[in-house]
């Protein structure tokens, strides 16, 4: 094989490899996470949330530079609490899993925010299967909408779903006023130090 040959065939393999335009790609995909259905409750009362927005992403395992965004289900609950998400098409390896509705702290699934400045802690034990109730804890009025907004885009894996976008209008104008805030205090601050 001629020199300029060679350095093509060695391209040609790095560029298949790179967009994943290999044999193993073009396999069928075989589903890893079943359909399943839940019902989501207040956790102080236990009656059913109507209208809580239910969203599970997948990722797969990419080869060069790591994971890629596969897909995403949703739902919203119904007048009884109770969700579906159709499972994965994707077959993707790993995912997120979330509940939210405005007045309550969202839920993942393996992580929960603790704190009002937004402190986590990991939550295990959670599995893929339908039968199960969630409980929601209302949202604590003098925590902060800002640190709350920004574990629940955490918590969908920073994907645009439109029911949870749609959903978090109310707390993202409450999350703007405490950025302002924050923004006016930081800049008070700085004045002042540059007075002394």
């Amino acid at each position: 094989m001629r020199p300029y040959a060679t350095i093509a065939a060695i391209l040609m393999l790095a560029l298949l490899a790179q967009t994943g335009c290999t044999e193993q790609s073009s396999a069928p995909r075989v589903p890893n996470f079943p359909p399943i259905s839940g019902t989501v409750v207040d956790a102080d009362t236990g009656e059913p949330i109507e209208g809580a927005a239910v969203i599970a992403t997948w990722v797969a395992a990419a080869g060069i530079g790591g994971g890629s965004y596969e897909g995403m289900n949703e739902d919203l609950t119904n007048y009884a609490g109770v969700f579906n998400i159709n499972g994965t098409m994707y077959g993707g390896t790993d995912f997120n899993f979330a509940i939210y509705k405005y007045g309550y702290l969202a839920w993942s699934h393996n992580t929960r925010m603790i704190n009002s400045d937004g402190k986590r802690e990991l939550v295990p034990g959670f599995e893929w299967k339908s039968g199960q109730t969630y409980r929601l804890e209302k949202f604590p009025p003098t925590w902060s909408h800002l640190n709350h907004t920004r574990f629940i885009e955490e918590s969908v894996g920073h994907v645009p779903s439109p029911l949870i976008w749609k959903m978090m209008q109310p707390e993202e104008k409450f999350a703007a006023e405490e950025r302002r805030a924050r923004d006016a205090e930081r800049l008070r601050r700085m004045h002042e130090g540059n007075a002394k």
